[in-house]
């Protein structure tokens, strides 16, 4: 109790730090709105305690925040368990569709959760019109690798063989490591020589877990989470062995004959240089990419910060490609 007293100071503390020093010097970064600065310094400042502070910690605050998020009222879901893994579908009301978007949240394979995730799923799930299932795979430490990327290919196989949907009626979506458990089920599916869903949307993929150098350095001031806290979490997730396995950096992987994908990242992340590398690497390969950097935006921006233009426009762009 007495952290979480010390953490609501710290945001006080942080709100009126960075009024003050915008009024002094001006926005950190060009495009930035004050709630872009107070979203950014707030996450930081809660990603750098889950190091000093600890796992459980990060863990209970996400539970507390994650109960204030409902469903907007057009928006049903309802939950099933899946081999003792747990989804939650989401459909708007009266609107069935025939298209369903599997998701994956981010967290870096220890945190997150469909409750975390909840209210960008309803506007996602509003915007393309689409029924989207969530994805409550096994975190680490508790569950190490390749116990999330198995739950994602158990559900994605679950909706196949057990909902009757055709691979071509599946969409996968994840962020940051969500986005890389889609990669990881396009890698088992052409191991398999399975068809292929009709398409991913990869936002912040976390596609090099132990990348080095680059924008890890020069965004780290910008970002939401650095270097120590990515490394934290691959730790936690992975055998330092497994580090270059295609299934969780799948820059390393052959991406031949994997279907059309949109990859967004903002420039500010300290993810940007490795996932500018693997779009480099997928284009090479012949796979159909869109690919789309959102000006002074840090990681996972669209979830993280919803009332700003980029997130909008982010979010549109997902909606028109989903049409196609």
């Amino acid at each position: 109790m007495k952290r979480f007293i010390i953490y609501t100071f710290e945001l006080l503390f942080a709100v009126v730090d960075s009024t003050i020093k915008r009024s002094l010097r001006g926005a950190k970064r060009p495009t930035w709105w004050l709630t872009t600065e107070l979203s950014r310094k707030t996450m930081r400042r809660t990603i750098d305690h889950s190091l000093g502070w600890g796992m459980e910690w990060y863990r209970d605050l996400q539970r507390i925040s994650a109960k204030a998020y409902r469903n907007d009222a057009e928006i049903i879901s309802k939950k099933v368990i899946v081999n003792d893994v747990a989804v939650e579908w989401f459909e708007n009301v009266g609107k069935a569709s025939k298209e369903v978007i599997l998701y994956f949240h981010g967290g870096g394979y220890v945190y997150g959760s469909t409750d975390t995730h909840r209210a960008f799923i309803n506007r996602i799930a509003k915007k393309t019109k689409k029924t989207i299932i969530s994805v409550d795979y096994r975190l680490a430490p508790e569950h190490p690798f390749p116990a999330a990327t198995d739950d994602a290919f158990m559900v994605y196989n679950w909706l196949i063989q057990s909902e009757n949907y055709k691979s071509n009626q599946i969409i996968l979506m994840g962020d940051s490591a969500g986005g890389t458990l889609c990669t990881s089920i396009l890698l088992k599916l052409k191991a398999a020589n399975s068809p292929m869903p009709k398409t991913s949307v990869l936002i912040s993929p976390w596609v090099q877990p132990y990348a080095e150098g680059h924008s890890i350095n020069f965004n780290d001031e910008y970002d939401i989470g650095g270097q120590p806290f990515l490394l934290d979490c691959a730790d936690r997730y992975l055998d330092k062995k497994n580090k270059e396995n295609p299934l969780v950096t799948p820059i390393f992987g052959d991406l031949k004959g994997f279907p059309p994908m949109l990859i967004q990242v903002g420039t500010c992340e300290v993810l940007l240089t490795q996932v500018q590398n693997f779009v480099t690497k997928a284009k090479a390969e012949g796979i159909d990419i869109t690919y789309t950097e959102y000006e002074d935006m840090f990681h996972t921006f669209l979830i993280s910060n919803p009332n700003v233009p980029q997130s909008e426009v982010a979010l549109d762009e997902i909606g028109t490609y989903l049409e196609s």
